[in-house]
């Protein structure tokens, strides 16, 4: 369901070829030929309260998929180098909000 919320904000998952217009999955498909969704981390609380985590890297091909790219803008440009240097992944509580996406009921 993902998938289906970030296309109607405008931000189809790369390589979407079911929400994603056609002309926006080909263009993706001279860079990777699969959906680009990966869950870094998960993390919850457990029936006690206490608190579990659960880590996985970025498999390879979707950071050599990352590093063909380049940023829109200078923050995009910074935002992408910091994820490919390693230091990008942090907690959630480090995270602003996105900008520009649109969550009214509308």
């Amino acid at each position: 369901q993902i998938r289906s919320h970030l296309a109607h904000l405008g931000h189809p998952v790369f390589f979407d070829v079911i929400y994603a217009a056609c002309a926006t999955s080909q263009l993706d498909s001279n860079v990777l030929r699969r959906n680009f969704l990966h869950r870094y981390r998960l993390a919850f609380r457990d029936y006690t309260g206490g608190s579990c985590c659960a880590m996985a890297p970025v498999p390879e091909d979707l950071l050599e998929a990352l590093q063909q790219l380049r940023g829109k803008d200078a923050k995009s440009h910074g935002a992408l180098q910091l994820l490919l240097s390693g230091l990008g992944l942090r907690d959630w509580n480090e995270f602003s909000g996105l900008t520009g996406a649109r969550c009214d009921p509308s």
